[in-house]
């Protein structure tokens, strides 16, 4: 790791990359909801490790996705129910 990021991709490797593209004719397509996806999956990656590294050290966990934009329709449906 001389001067970089460890995980940073190699100049030879973008350069060799890029060659490959060329050779194929493709181009590089991109989308600011292609980039928020890949954003989104990758802090999904990171609860996921969260959750698995909690559990290891022998903590209890609730990984909760949509519950908190559905806090009002799950109170009514649970605080108020008569069992």
């Amino acid at each position: 790791m001389a001067g970089g990021i460890e995980n940073e991709p190699s100049k030879t490797s973008r350069i060799t990359k890029k060659k490959v593209m060329e050779k194929r004719n493709w181009e590089m397509v991109s989308s600011d909801a292609a980039m928020l996806m890949f954003g989104v999956q990758d802090a999904c990656y990171m609860a996921q490790n969260l959750v698995i590294a909690a559990g290891s050290m022998g903590m209890g966990t609730c990984y909760l996705g949509f519950v908190p934009f559905m806090v009002d329709k799950l109170i009514d449906t649970f605080v108020n129910l008569k069992l």
